[in-house]
Order: C-alpha cells, then sequence, then structure tokens
C-alpha cells in the first residue's frame, strides 16, 4: 500500500502544482494582454505624433517656398536678365543704348507671365526663384527681336516729334 499512496500523494502533488502552474500563467497572460494594450496604445499614440511631424514638415516647407526672395536672389535676378539682354542685343553701346529698356521691360513681362517672376523682383517667391533663372537665361522676344526694336524705334521718334512741337521738354 505504500506504493499507492506513493503514487496517490505523487498524483496530489503534480495536481496542486498543475493548479498553480495554470494560475501563473492565466496571471502571466493577463500580464502580458495589459502591456500588449499598453504597447498598442503607445504604438497609436507615436504614430499620430510622427503624423503631426510630417504634416509641420511639409507645413515649414510650404511656408519656405511661398518666402519672398532674398536680397541676393533679387539681384541675382537683375544681373540675368541684364546679362541676357546684352547677349540678345549685342555689344554695341548705340544699340544698347537704344534697346535695352525695351527688352528689359519685355523680358520682365515675360518671366512674370510664364516663370512666376512677382510683381516686383522681390516679392517672388523661393519656390519660383530656379525656374525664373531658367527662363531668363533661355528667353527670347515672344514677339520677336525685330519687332521689339521696330516699337523702341517709333517710341523714341514720337518723344522727339513730341519735343519738337513743345510737348516734352
Amino acid at each position: 500500500m505504500n506504493t499507492y499512496e506513493n503514487i496517490m500523494d505523487a498524483l496530489g502533488k503534480t495536481a496542486e502544482l498543475t493548479r498553480a502552474n495554470s494560475e501563473n500563467t492565466a496571471i502571466v497572460l493577463a500580464k502580458l494582454n495589459a502591456q500588449e494594450t499598453l504597447i498598442n496604445g503607445l504604438s497609436n499614440i507615436v504614430s499620430g505624433i510622427s503624423e503631426t511631424m510630417t504634416g509641420l514638415s511639409d507645413d515649414i516647407n510650404q511656408l519656405k517656398l511661398n518666402e519672398e526672395v532674398t536680397t541676393t536672389q533679387q539681384e541675382i535676378i537683375v544681373e540675368s536678365a541684364q546679362k541676357r539682354v546684352v547677349e540678345i542685343i549685342g555689344d554695341n553701346p548705340l544699340e544698347r543704348e537704344k534697346y535695352f529698356k525695351i527688352f528689359i521691360q519685355r523680358l520682365y513681362k515675360d518671366t512674370r507671365q510664364s516663370a512666376g517672376l512677382g510683381s516686383k523682383i522681390a516679392r517672388t517667391r523661393k519656390g519660383d526663384y530656379q525656374r525664373c533663372i531658367d527662363y531668363i537665361e533661355a528667353w527670347i522676344p515672344s514677339c520677336g527681336c525685330a519687332e521689339l526694336r521696330a516699337k523702341a524705334d517709333a517710341y523714341a521718334k514720337a518723344r522727339l516729334e513730341a519735343k519738337k512741337l513743345g510737348y516734352r521738354n
């Protein structure tokens, strides 16, 4: 009987251990579930923060693009425009004197219409700056060089006639 009692005792202890292990396993599972819930909550918070940061980054980039050009960038636009007009007109000082003003006016007008140059050069947005520079460097008068020269000559003739008639000083 001793063996039977030992077996029964061992079975009782095994049952007790199994019950204790089951309770401990249930407690561990409950804690793991609680941890999972916390981690999911933190994950959602981090995702929300990440989306907010992405939105803020996009807003900052948009503000930078809509910001007006710097003084240095304005000077570069003016220098590029003057250089392009001189390239088109040529090196003759008389030609420059006669046609520079009308060519530069047309270049700025075309750049405003086609490349986003501001109503004043200083009002040009940084986002449009490079497009304006590229446009200026490749600019050819939309109406043609001959027509612009003829228009400048006609204005000069009209001013001279107005001066002769006493309308201008």
